[in-house]
């Protein structure tokens, strides 16, 4: 059985993937924006070192679900900003449904409290 790269069309995304992809739907941003989103969206329980966050990103900016962008602003020139692509914006609807679907899954098993 071979592995799967979790940037294929039918993998499942890492936890981190999913979140920058999410970062991004919310609209462009650079990298150490990307990491403050996340700390912030889930209230401080997910830390991101900065080696795994730029890992996860070449692997999206591979998989063509994100790319760079022109920055609007040539304030910081050495930041690098990125966007969701549309094949980026299919994927993440994809996870989501797919988490969606596990979730519900563990309240109607009593996992969770409704």
């Amino acid at each position: 059985m071979s592995r799967q790269s979790s940037t294929a069309e039918t993998a499942t995304l890492t936890p981190l993937m999913f979140q920058i992809l999410v970062a991004l739907v919310e609209g462009e941003r650079h990298g150490y924006a990307i990491m403050q989103q996340i700390e912030e969206r889930t209230g401080g329980a997910f830390r991101i070192g900065a080696g795994s966050l730029y890992r996860a990103i070449k692997q999206l900016v591979d998989a063509e679900f994100i790319a760079e962008a022109k920055p609007k602003l040539q304030v910081h020139s050495q930041r690098r900003y990125y966007s969701i692509t549309p094949a980026g914006r299919r994927r993440i609807a994809a996870e989501a449904r797919l988490v969606h679907g596990m979730v519900t899954w563990a309240q109607d098993a009593g996992v969770l409290d409704r």
